[in-house]
């Protein structure tokens, strides 16, 4: 574990958090020597599944990120409100060259793809702050090594073919992704990357039916046109219920569903990368750089940080 003290400041710009699971959160941060800013609450909690109103989250947001004392932004939590956000970004953020690292995930997809396709920055798809004290002690302090710079890479030596979209060899692009139903909510905007890419997918509470609903707007839009390969995390709580595998019979999984359908658009699909609603949720460079090899039945996934450019 590295010596260096980060600089974090937590903030709260999707739904509201519960101050028992930030707390362990941020004691598991502080016990390792990182000084810890928490976030302002808002003055009445009235915004139901928004943890304050548009102006006060998207104040707080923006302070941190042009915060020049800051190492790291992490996000509290997630569930919704970023994309809400996303219109009025670039009126209140300072020039980036010094941006410092966001990590989180879920909701936080759309803030990660929203930096990542507009102003080209690398940020980090892991554990929000809410759910850090979830993870084993070892995967809490290699996401911290990202976030310190000790780590710049990753490999994943272990993903499983799901599909028949690739014969032997290597694919790369740029790393990107997140919550699929988020990117689905992306569609017709412009923040969508458009270059040769890797796509990483995860999803919770999402019945195969309504994974397959997403998909195939994105494919409509043309949402895929440039995605080289895609490699598949949690899909949590993603299965049929009970009473509707009785009355439809079979029912394919999650995996299955999205499997099938990048087949049909000759695109490899490969799992399981350990990320997502549900531990181990590693962190991996949204921006990064990444590389699959495929030989038979074994492939292999490396992810290597790119630089961030303002």
């Amino acid at each position: 574990m590295t010596g260096k003290t980060l600089h974090i400041e937590v903030v709260a710009p999707c739904s509201p958090y519960l101050p028992d699971r930030l707390e362990r959160g941020v004691l598991a941060l502080e016990k390792r020597g990182h000084q810890v800013t928490l976030p302002t609450p808002p003055e009445n909690w009235s915004h139901g599944y928004l943890s304050g109103n548009d102006d006060f989250r998207l104040k707080q947001l923006a302070s941190a990120i042009n915060n020049p004392k800051n190492d790291v932004v992490w996000i509290a939590r997630g569930g919704y409100g970023l994309t809400r956000l996303l219109p009025k970004l670039e009126k209140v953020l300072d020039p980036l060259q010094n941006c410092p690292k966001l990590i989180g995930f879920s909701d936080v997809t759309a803030l990660s793809t929203w930096l990542l396709s507009q102003k080209n920055i690398t940020t980090f798809h892991g554990p929000l702050a809410t759910t850090l004290a979830d993870e084993h002690d070892a995967a809490i302090d290699a996401a911290l090594e990202w976030l310190t710079g000790d780590c710049t890479e990753t490999a994943y030596l272990n993903l499983k073919p799901l599909n028949s979209g690739f014969s032997d060899g290597e694919l790369r692009g740029r790393f990107w992704g997140g919550n699929l139903t988020v990117l689905g909510h992306l569609v017709g905007t412009s923040v969508l990357p458009t270059e040769p890419s890797i796509l990483f997918l995860e999803d919770v509470g999402e019945r195969p039916y309504r994974l397959d609903r997403i998909l195939t707007q994105m494919t409509h839009a043309d949402a895929f046109k440039q995605i080289r390969a895609v490699v598949l995390g949690h899909f949590t709580g993603c299965e049929e219920s009970k009473n509707g595998q009785k009355k439809l019979g079979p029912v394919p999984s999650a995996e299955e569903t999205v499997a099938e359908h990048f087949s049909d658009l000759d695109i490899p699909v490969f799992g399981h990368l350990p990320c997502g609603h549900q531990a181990p949720n590693h962190v991996f460079p949204v921006g990064g750089q990444a590389s699959i090899a495929k030989q038979g039945e074994e492939a292999s996934l490396l992810v290597s940080l790119s630089a961030q450019e303002g």
